[in-house]
């Protein structure tokens, strides 16, 4: 792959329409040594959103994963939209909604060495929306990823719901 633009760098970016109803699968990954902060005090996490994705993250799929060392805490960080994404142009009056729209899922999973005393082998990750994924069975919220972790039946009903708008300037308030 031969990024033409500036737009396309770095090629882990998602740029414009390429992800739309799209999913991702990582698998067979080792992460070694993640505390929960680093050695000055600031967050880790193994698994980033990216922070481009104002309209849409696409389905995320983890399998045969193994965690060794690794404190849950540094899983990962659902980011709460920031504000500057509120603007008539795109979203309106209020921020768009891509990091609050996502699903981590996990198949397999392996906790090698200090894990911790509850580590799940297959589970979701998902967002904290206030007053809304608190109602999810099967899930319990976890402030330190601010998100939830679904385990069981429930966690396999998890789904994102896409829909394409036919209006005319579609592709500027989609993508």
């Amino acid at each position: 792959m031969h990024p033409s633009k500036d737009m396309h760098c770095p090629i882990s970016e998602q740029v414009e329409n390429g992800s739309w109803g799209g999913k991702a699968y990582f698998k067979n990954l080792k992460f070694i040594d993640f505390k929960a902060t680093n050695e000055v005090g600031a967050k880790n996490e193994m698994i980033k959103l990216l922070e481009k994705s104002p309209d849409f993250i696409t389905l995320q799929n983890f399998e045969n994963l193994e965690f060794k060392n690794c404190d849950f805490d540094s899983i990962t960080f659902f980011f709460d939209p920031p504000q500057t994404w509120a603007n008539l142009a795109d979203c309106g009056d209020f921020p768009c909604t891509g990091p609050k729209n996502t699903i981590f899922n996990f198949k397999d999973i392996k906790w090698t060495g200090t894990s911790p005393a509850d580590a799940e082998t297959d589970f979701s990750l998902i967002p904290h929306v206030k007053d809304y994924t608190d109602q999810f069975s099967g899930c319990k919220k976890m402030d330190s990823i601010n998100g939830h972790i679904c385990t069981g039946e429930d966690a396999k009903r998890l789904g994102i719901l896409v829909w394409e708008s036919q209006d005319p300037d579609s592709i500027d308030r989609s993508i």
